[in-house]
């Protein structure tokens, strides 16, 4: 029996963190359908709900094997590139199995720019507007999804291909779906604890995070991460564009989206999206404002991610003398501890372990005073 494997290939923006989540919450629940999906180094973070970047990289491994006869399904966003990079298919995917379906999403191209733009900013240290981005051509994953469609042409593999702006409230329902397709009876998954996994920023936000990306580019990532897995449920916000800037992603992309389409199946087609959903009539300056919990959550993260630039003198010097003990292999006292622990606390306000510790140090230290 044929060693088959399922390919996830994303692409990015498209629901992937949140399909991985699943993946990961259902495994135990797959492999009793039949179907196996390997553990990863953020299998953890996976089943809480955080952004992962699931199992694909397992391809990338020159031990990762198939067990003869089984069915294995790997998830990575990063293949949509890789996989199509000079001989990689062959190579990595090809050379394990001959029996490949790949499940390939994408989207609506002004859906996709912005999701692709807010990552910029949330991860990617960009500090320019939406309109600015736009007006760049720059998102590259639709110019690359010819290369799958010929792809499974020239190498005999099924591909299902999906537009997730079609299937945005029921991606788990159709993707699963589609991993069972051709076997027996239905797959009911376990939903992720979230139902919004790698959120988009609200306006506000956003701007934030464009300004921390110009003063502090090696921290800022730091308190979007916090914004996104610490409050994954706030409503995000759509940035606009000019009707300029519409008028020239229309020319632009009209001929890509009418190659791309002929390979759609029927109400997967893909759009530009509509002028009067994404075209600013009053201007590009809305008013922001923040909740309690987005200041509170974010003055934690500029203060964790600027701990390196607001250490005090004295701090420095003590984190040098203690190291270069631990380095002469002298012992370390319970103050010693309660200093590191404090610094860890600074850095990580929220967490309830460190902050435990820190509690339970200071009344032992109180005590052997007395």
């Amino acid at each position: 029996m044929t060693e088959t494997l399922i390919l996830h290939v994303g692409h990015g923006k498209t629901g992937t963190s949140y399909i991985q989540s699943a993946l990961a919450v259902n495994q135990e629940r797959l492999a009793a359908a039949g179907i196996t999906y390997p553990a990863h180094v953020a299998f953890d973070k996976a089943i809480k709900g955080l952004t992962s970047a699931g199992n694909g990289r397992l391809l990338h491994q020159p031990d990762f094997s198939l067990d003869p006869g089984t069915t294995t399904l790997l998830s990575n966003e990063g293949l949509f590139m890789t996989l199509s990079q000079d001989d990689a298919f062959e190579r990595q995917v090809l050379a394990r199995t001959g029996a490949v379906r790949v499940i390939l999403y994408t989207r609506d191209i002004l859906e996709m720019l912005i999701s692709s733009w807010g990552q910029g900013i949330k991860r990617g240290g960009r500090v320019e507007t939406f309109d600015e981005y736009a007006r760049q051509l720059r998102d590259p994953h639709v110019r690359h999804l010819p290369w799958w469609i010929e792809a499974a042409s020239r190498y005999g593999f099924e591909l299902t291909l999906r537009n997730y702006s079609r299937h945005k409230s029921n991606i788990l329902e159709t993707f699963f779906a589609d991993v069972m397709a051709g076997r027996d009876g239905t797959f009911e998954p376990l939903k992720p604890a979230s139902e919004r996994v790698n959120r988009s920023l609200t306006g506000l936000e956003y701007e934030l995070q464009r300004v921390l990306n110009k003063v502090n580019p090696a921290g800022a990532a730091q308190v979007s991460d916090a914004m996104v897995n610490e409050l994954p449920d706030v409503k995000s916000h759509r940035p606009r564009i000019t009707a300029e800037t519409y008028e020239l992603l229309e020319a632009h992309y009209w001929p890509i989206l009418k190659e791309i389409n002929a390979h759609m199946p029927v109400g997967e087609a893909l759009e530009l999206g509509a002028a009067e959903d994404f075209v600013a009539s009053d201007g590009l300056d809305p008013q922001y404002h923040f909740s309690n919990p987005q200041l509170e959550v974010t003055a934690a993260a500029i203060r964790s991610s600027m701990l390196g630039l607001t250490l005090q003198k004295d701090d420095v010097d003590r984190l040098r003398d203690t190291a270069m003990r631990i380095e002469r292999r002298e012992e370390l006292g319970l103050e010693d501890g309660l200093f590191l622990m404090r610094l860890a606390l600074a850095a990580r306000p929220n967490g309830p372990a460190i902050r435990k510790k820190v509690e339970a140090w200071e009344k032992a230290l109180r005590l052997s005073e007395n």
